[in-house]
């Protein structure tokens, strides 16, 4: 089942193509990241998903150092050495470095692809939904920031009878939220933290639309789920922990889902490169966990454990 014209020559830039998923809503899914996202969250799981454009990554432990990127690099933009070696501000990512490297040290995070060519391999597992009642999730980055590109898949994955889900942090106008529902069975939406100042700190923007858009859509009759990372020190604090449950709590929302802070995504951030700092914190303990558990249990909020802390 193919796509309009219009669709069809239109381009999104995807980094991963995920099947199999079990972890992005109900039954056996496929995740499709797009790239792009307007946050900076100081815990992004995805650093790669940041950059609305494709990137050129350096894994140094593959590197053999035999300068052939180097000497393919028409802009000189390889610099010697182990450490990160691509100047973003010399890179056009022509991807001639990633086509001479030897050892796959090179490569590059992001392609464009067009409606047909996603939907063509979302098919291949049409049995696989049918059977578990899974489908396709839209993630990132943030999935909203290529508008026009996850209404056309969405539309697509649709027509083709195919179960949609979106995860979204919820930054995004209304009007295009609105639109997307039209196309959507599942919402999967972040709640970080309430402060407005906090949020600024450790996200870089403002959560008054976040907000905002988190109330309607509980009144709207979506079948959404809210998420809240955990991450110690920033959405773990007790003001933030107590703040979120009184927020949740008056959306009327009995169910929710906590996502604890995991720490393999520094490694990614080697790859991409110094485009945002590491965070020297460990991921949550038991105890630290079920302590926010219990406070959402205490205001009749059931908690359901994520593996996804974006």
């Amino acid at each position: 089942m193919g796509t309009s014209r219009n669709s069809a020559e239109l381009k999104g830039v995807v980094f991963d193509v995920q099947r199999y998923s079990l972890g992005d809503g109900p039954g056996i899914r496929t995740t499709v990241f797009l790239k792009g996202c307007p946050l900076r969250c100081r815990w992004c799981q995805n650093p790669e998903s940041i950059s609305s454009e494709p990137e050129i990554a350096f894994d140094r432990e593959r590197c053999i150092d035999d300068h052939s990127c180097q000497a393919a690099c028409p802009r000189q933009a390889i610099a010697p050495g182990f450490g990160y070696r691509v100047d973003p501000g010399r890179c056009d990512r022509c991807g001639a470095c990633v086509r001479a490297c030897p050892s796959g040290a090179l490569t590059t995070i992001g392609r464009r692809m067009t409606v047909d060519e996603l939907l063509e391999i979302v098919l291949r597992d049409a049995a696989f939904y049918a059977e578990s009642g899974g489908g396709v999730t839209l993630s990132g980055g943030e999935p909203t920031s290529q508008f026009a590109f996850a209404v056309a898949l969405l539309k697509a994955c649709k027509r083709a009878g195919i179960h949609t889900a979106i995860e979204t942090s919820g930054f995004v106008g209304r009007d295009r939220l609105s639109r997307l529902l039209e196309w959507l069975d599942d919402v999967y939406y972040d709640l970080k933290v309430i402060s407005p100042e906090q949020h600024r700190v450790f996200t870089g923007v403002d959560n008054a639309p976040i907000l905002s858009n988190a109330r309607w859509l509980s009144r709207s009759g979506a079948k959404v789920t809210f998420r809240v990372p955990l991450v110690p020190g920033m959405t773990m604090t007790e003001p933030n922990v107590a703040a979120m449950v009184s927020f949740i709590a008056a959306l009327r929302v009995r169910q929710i889902d906590l996502c604890p802070y995991q720490s393999g995504w520094r490694r990614k951030l080697e790859r991409v490169g110094p485009i945002q700092d590491s965070l020297a914190i460990a991921p949550p303990s038991s105890e630290q966990v079920q302590a926010v558990v219990a406070a959402f249990g205490a205001a009749g909020i059931e908690v359901r454990m994520s593996g996804d802390s974006s």
